[in-house]
């Protein structure tokens, strides 16, 4: 049992942990200090999923497209290589989302179900047994390609961030849970990528196209309905909206404060929040140095000018 101050239950009172969007950021410690949960290492086990489907998909790709599209074997690699290409560059715009906008769970929730519908698609495509390729089998396939390439970008980069979420890093037995995690997740990966590239190679020459696609779009449908089922138990870091936003805000502060001849005098004269954190929820506060000096004046207070 946990002994709390009274401080400590009047936030458990106010913000029951477990709440859709919760935020148990710095001053929520006891948030963190309730629930000892071992979702990280189970997101760690999804990642065999998404890792699964994608290796099977990049295996069997260019097969296809030769074989069954009937392309020619460099328009084939060309597709092959511009659709990895779009998922990897895809997941900047996932992480924006995520940090700025949706949250970690949620980013990965939408962008797996946009996944596994790219998956769907690309299914029905292998399942239609056609000497030559049709509008609407072309259709489905590229468009299939299209969703899961987003669908992608959105689940790579908060697999990792959002399991290590789920650590809380003052707790000394939770940091040495952290570490453990990342080899599970990263044990994951392979683990995913393993059966990709061999057996759901072998599936599809034993099975035909649409198992080798239907295997893996059950695996991502499965990994969804495990990751949702954990809504209420997992820890939600909140979103700090656009850090776009907040650059621009500086920029135009500190033009505005140079055109004005505002100096900076001493680092006292510079705005700061009075709290150990940041006035960002969820990030660390940092202190002072001598760089940036012009984008410093967009923190000095000018009440003597």
């Amino acid at each position: 049992m946990v002994q709390m101050g009274p401080g400590r239950e009047a936030c458990l009172k106010t913000k029951p942990y477990g709440h859709f969007g919760l935020v148990p950021h710095w001053q929520q410690r006891a948030v963190l200090e309730v629930t000892r949960s071992s979702h990280g290492e189970k997101q760690g086990s999804n990642e065999v999923a998404e890792r699964l489907a994608f290796c099977a998909i990049a295996v069997n790709l260019a097969p296809y497209l030769i074989l069954e599209m009937h392309e020619s074997l460099p328009d084939a690699a060309t597709h092959v290589t511009d659709w990895i290409g779009t998922a990897y560059v895809l997941t900047l715009l996932g992480a924006f989302f995520a940090d700025a906008y949706l949250g970690r769970f949620k980013t990965m929730i939408s962008f797996s179900c946009i996944f596994a519908t790219g998956m769907v698609l690309l299914t029905a495509s292998a399942s239609k047994d056609c000497e030559a390729a049709t509008q609407e089998q072309k259709a489905y396939l590229f468009g299939g390609l299209a969703l899961i390439a987003l669908g992608t970008g959105g689940i790579k980069p908060c697999g990792s961030s959002f399991g290590a979420d789920q650590f809380d890093e003052a707790d000394e037995k939770e940091v040495y849970k952290k570490c453990s995690f990342f080899n599970w997740f990263f044990f994951g990966i392979n683990m995913g990528a393993l059966p990709g590239i061999t057996l759901l190679a072998y599936v599809r020459l034993e099975k035909g196209w649409g198992w080798g696609f239907g295997v893996p779009t059950g695996a991502i449908v499965c990994w969804i309905v495990v990751l949702g089922s954990g809504m209420k138990l997992y820890r939600h870091q909140k979103p700090r909206r656009s850090p776009f936003t907040r650059f621009a805000q500086v920029g135009v502060a500190s033009v505005r404060n140079h055109l004005k001849g505002v100096k900076i005098a001493t680092y006292e004269n510079l705005y700061e929040v009075r709290t150990k954190e940041s006035g960002i929820i969820g990030a660390r506060k940092l202190p002072h140095t001598k760089q940036y000096s012009k984008a410093k004046q967009a923190a000095q207070l000018s009440l003597q000018s």
